[in-house]
């Protein structure tokens, strides 16, 4: 019969490796955040902030238990953004997180994308491409899922 203690003490070294990430898709006015499972392996859209609501943000970042935040980082961006992203980028080092950025080229088209093929026929997903529907959280997904994908 193995020894008990034995086995515990592997099941206790394989938990210590889950390293939960989470991803931001940083804009001037909201923040879409997005988080892998437990196996870093699939990325799932979380919630959206107002890019205001920082301390909101930081709890959330903590009620994942992430310990990696992929901040996606666009070729194009603007000096506003640019400052936005920085500030955050420092925040979050500030609280403990490894900060790790992410190029996120196309990843908004992505998530309009994929609202657009939730329609049934062609109105509902015509209707659907114009509104400006709230994606932030699913374009965080897609940063997340390409940082998964190349680890």
């Amino acid at each position: 019969m193995p020894d008990i203690n034995k086995i515990v003490g592997k099941v206790q070294i394989c938990y210590s490796q889950i390293v939960r990430k989470a991803a931001l898709d940083i804009g001037t006015k909201r923040i879409g955040v997005a988080y892998s499972d437990e196996s870093g392996k699939i990325a799932f859209p979380g919630k959206i902030f107002d890019s205001y609501q920082k301390r909101e943000l930081l709890e959330y970042l903590k009620s994942l238990e992430a310990t990696v935040v992929v901040i996606g980082k666009t070729r194009d961006q603007n000096e506003m953004l640019e400052n936005v992203i920085s500030e955050y980028n420092t925040l979050l080092t500030n609280d403990g997180y490894e900060v790790v950025l992410q190029e996120e080229a196309m990843t908004s088209h992505e998530a309009r994308l994929r609202e657009f093929q939730k329609g049934d026929d062609t109105r509902e997903r015509k209707t659907k491409m114009n509104l400006k529907k709230n994606i932030d959280d699913v374009a965080a997904m897609h940063i997340l899922q390409r940082y998964l994908e190349k680890k």
